[in-house]
């Protein structure tokens, strides 16, 4: 599951174009790994970028909400706002190649 603490998935930022990773946790979804030149605006959509093989390119994930990274960091991490809450699903589709 994408919520899964454990799950990494590559994700890239639609405006900016840059590349992250996606991981789950209590505290919501949460991109890592953004470099620190690129300038992240809120409301970004969010989509999967297929880098790995292990999911499709371009499924919608989420917004940019905000920065969460500290000072000091060597990469940007933000926040994500997911159009569903994920907490409530009851059904989901597995996409298979």
């Amino acid at each position: 599951m994408i919520t899964d603490y454990n799950s990494l998935v590559p994700v890239i930022l639609q405006d900016s174009r840059a590349t992250g990773l996606l991981r789950g946790g209590l505290g919501g979804l949460v991109i890592e790994d953004i470099p620190l030149n690129i300038p992240i605006k809120a409301g970004e959509e969010v989509v999967t970028s297929g880098l790995g093989g292990t999911m499709p390119s371009g499924i919608l994930v989420g917004k940019t909400n905000k920065i969460v990274s500290k000072e000091g960091d060597i990469f940007q991490k933000i926040t994500l706002e997911t159009p569903i809450n994920i907490y409530y699903l009851e059904f989901v589709f597995v996409v298979q190649n």
